[in-house]
């Protein structure tokens, strides 16, 4: 079999359970499988595949026939250019969160001092800190991603400058001991708890925590509008990411505590971050 019959092969069993995914996935899985860039798979598109090759995809493509998520079976994730490592228990870095981590690295500089609140993996401060190299916060509430971005952290390099805190947005004394920030941002769990169990396979075994945003999706939303904003310099600003249908309820939540915010759309054309100026 050649490395083109191979990749054909791939599409067709992932078509059924992915098919606006699987030209992506196939890819994803070849490089993984032979240890290959994509141009070199090209490359090679009429040579032989190794048995080797051909055992490694027939493995990773009898996890993901069950819809466990691909990057929970490599265990890692391309996100801003980077690799992630990924585990089950952390949400899994997603290409519409990159739009977010664009927009907050236009406001800011080499100087700038970065909080990431609810980080999971540690995708948006760790990629902040080094397109930036920039000094940034990170925290949340789950020791297995507090493990798994201080894991990052160092794979990417940045570890020196980082700092990791395990803390609930939710207590009084989150801030403790912390200046404040140029830019604090999040990506916080923002989908309504009825729609939860709507929710594809794949994401179905992602953890509930990091995905629950209470009844109306918006818990997370009202608390970070009202602890970040003073922990924020003057000429700051509050990045968050939202869901495709949260504009008008983020807008009143920023209204009701004297805030203005921006929405923009992402590659999509939908409703994807939300800046607050401070």
């Amino acid at each position: 079999m050649t490395y083109f019959e191979l990749r054909k092969r791939i599409v067709e069993q992932l078509f059924d359970i992915c098919p606006n995914e699987a030209d992506r996935e196939a890819t994803i899985i070849l490089e993984y499988s032979s240890n290959l860039s994509r141009a070199e798979i090209v490359s090679k598109n009429k040579e032989p595949v190794p048995a080797s090759v051909e055992a490694t995809v027939k493995e990773v493509l009898k996890k993901r026939t069950t819809r466990i998520p691909l990057a929970y079976i490599l265990g890692k994730t391309g996100f801003m250019g980077y690799m992630f490592n990924c585990q089950y228990g952390v949400l899994i870095p997603r290409p519409d969160t990159e739009f977010v981590c664009e927009k907050a690295l236009e406001l800011i500089d080499s100087n700038s001092h970065i909080a990431d609140i609810c980080c999971g993996s540690g995708c948006i401060g760790l990629s902040l800190a080094k397109h930036k190299n920039v000094k940034v916060d990170l925290f949340d509430i789950s020791t297995e991603a507090i493990e798994l971005t201080k894991r990052n952290a160092l794979e990417l390099c940045v570890e020196e400058n980082i700092s990791v805190y395990q803390r609930n947005l939710f207590d009084n004394n989150f801030f403790d001991g912390c200046e404040k920030y140029d830019v604090i941002v999040s990506n916080p769990p923002y989908i309504r708890t009825e729609v939860l169990k709507e929710l594809s396979p794949e994401v179905q075994k992602e953890p509930k925590w990091a995905l629950d945003g209470g009844s109306d999706g918006v818990i997370f939303y009202r608390r970070l509008i009202k602890v970040c904003p003073p922990m924020i310099k003057k000429g700051g600003h509050l990045v968050l990411e939202i869901g495709y249908d949260q504009r008008e309820e983020i807008t009143k939540i920023c209204e009701s505590k004297g805030y203005s915010c921006r929405i923009y759309k992402d590659y999509g054309n939908n409703d994807r971050v939300c800046i607050i100026d401070l």
